[in-house]
């Protein structure tokens, strides 16, 4: 709990304590005083319960915009959850996409490196774009 909060909270028991051990005062005291004294304490009293009434107000106050805080949080955990999500699919299918070139780059630069070696081999200058086909 907040200090603030804990040092109110803790006033207000004193307070509640003191407010008691007047009315006990009181109730020592001549006739003539103690009609004055409960009038003072009972004037006490209702002040007292205003303050712990707003104090119990003040913590539920408290409590909903902290739960609505949370709930902002949380949302915005979620949504930025489901953004790295987004980016780690994005990330794997770069990676495939990598790959997948480099494949092909191989594949292309290990073709050509064979038709140039057979091209050296054969001195043959034409390339047949279809080998398997008779034309």
């Amino acid at each position: 709990m907040h200090p603030t909060l804990s040092s109110w909270l803790k006033n207000i028991d004193k307070l509640s304590h003191l407010i008691d051990r007047l009315q006990e005062l009181a109730s020592a005291t001549p006739l003539d005083l103690r009609r004055q004294l409960y009038r003072q304490v009972a004037s006490l009293r209702t002040s007292f319960k205003k303050q712990q009434q707003r104090y119990f107000e003040f913590l539920q106050l408290t409590e909903e915009y902290a739960n609505r805080y949370l709930l902002d949080i949380s949302a915005e955990i979620e949504l930025q959850s489901s953004f790295l999500d987004k980016l780690e699919k994005r990330l794997d299918m770069a990676k495939t996409l990598y790959y997948k070139a480099d494949e092909l780059r191989k594949s292309y630069e290990s073709g050509t490196t064979n038709v140039m070696k057979s091209i050296r081999e054969t001195g043959e200058t034409t390339l047949s774009l279809f080998p398997d086909v008779g034309y």
